[in-house]
């Protein structure tokens, strides 16, 4: 359920920006979910499960495009949810438990749980089999002024963090 919730906040955004605030809060379910999970392969599923439902919602049209594209869209797309949960469910643990205090405070974590968000977005956008540049996060705050100014500086990844890390 939290998984859904989240995928689904997260892809409202893209929708309409009325609700552009809702990017700021999105994510805290699926991250949750996944602090609840210690076995790589179950956060995995639960990132594959985010993923799909999230391109689901916020590229439906491409179903009217073509149905089996869509599907395959959708199935591709959803490893980088699968990815991401594998990957922050592997560091979260190995952070953790690497003895220092300042990964326990959960401070850390965050900054390094934004960090892998990023590299999973960049990594989604510059591999050479796709480049899908579409519904990255930072995209979201297109009609926020104040906070795209960030871009400025850092780039869309900028704002994804920020984000992210919110």
């Amino acid at each position: 359920i939290l998984v859904s919730l989240s995928a689904v906040l997260t892809s409202l955004p893209f929708h309409d920006p009325v609700f552009a605030p809702l990017v700021w809060i999105a994510l805290v379910p699926f991250f949750l979910a996944l602090e609840r999970l210690g076995n790589r392969r179950e956060a995995a599923a639960f990132g594959f499960l985010w993923g799909v439902i999230f391109f689901g919602v916020t590229l439906y049209w491409v179903l009217y495009v073509t149905k089996v594209g869509y599907v395959a869209l959708l199935g591709f797309l959803g490893l980088y949810g699968a990815l991401f949960a594998f990957l922050s469910c592997r560091s979260v643990a190995l952070l953790a438990n690497s003895g220092s205090p300042h990964f326990r405070n959960g401070w850390l974590n965050v900054i390094s749980l934004a960090a892998l968000w990023v590299l999973v977005e960049y990594l989604r956008s510059t591999v050479p089999v796709m480049k899908f540049q579409w519904a990255l996060n930072g995209y979201s705050k297109l009609k926020a002024p104040p906070i795209i100014q960030i871009a400025d500086r850092t780039g869309q990844y900028g704002l994804s963090y920020v984000v992210a890390a919110v």
